[in-house]
């Protein structure tokens, strides 16, 4: 079947604005999900697909396609954490030039970024340090037998010191830490400072 040059340029309109409308339902959803990552990505490709040779193509819509991926790679963060890339590639047997199923975090790093190393090692070092000290501590007042009182306050930080070492071995605790981050609006590149932040306030509470 062939299409026309109007038709052509009409079906890349629609699937133009079909890109950015789910695109803005990403970037302004409380919650995401990763249905809406979909629907962002199969927009994109329908743009691809009703993307005549750029001769056929007015100025405008080439700048408004790009100007809607910038505006997708900004949401790297939030494509990679919810979206399910690596199945997805698989069941829709995509190519590496279409990128946007391809997305990393690596690709979008700042300077900032660079000291997570730091942060993370600093957070390794309060938690070995807490656990040392209540390994020590517990024991003294658990001779008499803890109130429910005190095993809260044993269980309490050790929770959160299992949480925090999860997150820092991409465990199970990092997606619910990310998400708890995430929801108290902190950047992503700020998480490793936070979860630095946690372990500080662990070691120095015990």
């Amino acid at each position: 079947m062939t299409y026309s040059k109007d038709e052509k340029t009409s079906n890349l309109e629609k699937a133009v604005a079909r890109y950015q409308t789910t695109l803005q339902r990403l970037e302004t959803g409380d919650k995401i999900s990763s249905e809406e990552v979909l629907d962002v990505l199969i927009a994109r490709d329908a743009v691809k697909e009703n993307l005549p040779e750029k001769t056929q193509v007015s100025s405008q819509i080439i700048g408004k396609i790009v100007d809607l991926d910038a505006r997708l790679k900004q949401q790297t963060h939030q494509i990679v954490t919810w979206g399910k890339l690596k199945e997805w590639q698989v069941l829709f047997q995509v190519n590496e030039c279409q990128w946007w199923w391809f997305m990393s975090e690596k690709e979008t790093r700042t300077p900032q970024e660079g000291y997570n190393m730091i942060w993370d090692g600093l957070s390794i070092v309060c938690l070995t340090a807490f656990v040392a000290y209540m390994t020590s501590l517990v024991p003294r007042f658990a001779v008499g037998g803890l109130s429910l009182f005190e095993s809260f306050g044993v269980v309490g930080p050790s929770s959160l010191m299992a949480l925090a070492l999860s997150s820092l071995n991409g465990g199970a605790g990092k997606k619910f830490i990310d998400n708890a981050l995430q929801q108290l609006g902190i950047p992503k590149t700020y998480h490793s400072l936070a979860t630095f932040g946690v372990a500080f306030l662990l070691l120095m509470g015990a």
